[in-house]
């Protein structure tokens, strides 16, 4: 039991691993643009108005709706947790029971995860990516 537990989060730690390297691969290129990425999203996100929006407002907004679909999820997996908790087998009580914890858990690793990037920095959690314009200029 304890291998299972060890192996799913090596599993999710890797998945976090990789998310972040390609997060960071695709917005290298954005840092070091002269000028505010501007775009015309195909629809917008919910909280955001329509029209020109920068990459940085963006990636707020869906920011704010991954936790809010975190929350809703996690409230879906314990409903169904408490269905399957209810049924007469005592092996689907456990599972329940399981399922319960799994997604307290999520929801908790989520809301924790906002709340240490707030505290160490509340700017790491609002993704401002208008780089200014800057010049070198060679010293002699």
């Amino acid at each position: 039991m304890k291998q299972k537990i060890y192996s799913n989060i090596l599993k999710i730690i890797s998945a976090i691993a990789i998310l972040t390297f390609l997060f960071v691969a695709v917005a290298l290129p954005v840092f070091a643009a002269n000028e505010p990425i501007k775009f015309v999203p195909l629809a917008p996100l919910p909280g955001q108005t329509s029209g020109e929006v920068n990459l940085g407002g963006y990636f707020v907004s869906m920011y704010k709706f991954i936790i809010g679909a975190a929350g809703v999820l996690a409230v879906l997996m314990i409903v169904i947790a408490g269905v399957e908790y209810m049924s007469p087998t005592p092996s689907s009580k456990e599972s329940g029971k399981n399922r319960a914890l799994a997604a307290i858990f999520g929801l908790l690793l989520a809301l924790v995860s906002y709340l240490i990037l707030n505290t160490i920095n509340p700017d790491l959690v609002n993704f401002k990516l208008d780089v200014p314009e800057t010049t070198i200029t060679p010293t002699k």
